[in-house]
């Protein structure tokens, strides 16, 4: 399969994964994937057309900065989730607080 290929399957699977089942550690494979067919594709192209090589750099210091970033407010908002208790869920680690019955948001107040 091409490195184009398998870097569009794995952009495409990337939000499904992180928001939709809220899987970090398959989330962070999917961007070691996405990451690594990056340097592949660049790596296949370089000795036909370097210039659409080095039109890539932007890209992969994209992908890079970008997971750093998530990584590091993934981190962060786990810390405070697990500190402070001020949310029902978290988003990032999908863990929720046990609270009476009057006070779920799945419960109907209108009655």
């Amino acid at each position: 399969m091409d490195a184009r290929a398998v870097n569009l399957i794995a952009n495409l699977a990337f939000t499904p994964i992180q928001f939709g089942l809220r899987n970090l550690p398959l989330a962070a494979l999917d961007i070691a994937i996405v990451w690594i067919t990056i340097l592949w594709a660049m790596n296949a192209i370089w000795p036909y057309h370097r210039w659409i090589t080095v039109a890539q750099i932007p890209y992969l210091i994209w992908v890079t900065i970008a997971t750093v970033d998530k990584r590091f407010r993934l981190t962060t908002i786990r810390t405070k989730c697990l500190l402070t208790q001020q949310s029902l869920s978290c988003v990032a680690c999908g863990r929720s607080r046990n609270l009476p019955a009057q006070f779920s948001p799945r419960r109907d107040r209108r009655r």
